[in-house]
């Protein structure tokens, strides 16, 4: 018999502390200024509740971006 174990990498065993810290200051450089916990707690919950296909792609991460910003109450713009 064959046995399989899965991780769930995002997050889990794939951290970049970096990640907020480069949002927090591309966001400062458009005049907008959001605590890192904001960042930090708004990410992982979308993270959370967006459906991540196997592969990413480009349509992806526009659509989860978006999805972030307006969840920062920022719109989103091209």
């Amino acid at each position: 018999m064959t046995k399989y174990l899965f991780f769930d990498v995002s997050g889990t065993l794939l951290y970049k502390p970096e990640l907020i810290l480069k949002i927090s200051e591309i966001l400062n450089s458009f005049g907008y200024s959001i605590s890192n916990e904001e960042l930090s707690f708004k990410h992982k919950l979308l993270s959370e509740i967006f459906d991540f296909p196997d592969r990413t792609d480009y349509f992806f991460y526009k659509k989860f971006n978006s999805a972030f910003l307006s969840l920062l109450g920022i719109v989103p713009d091209e």
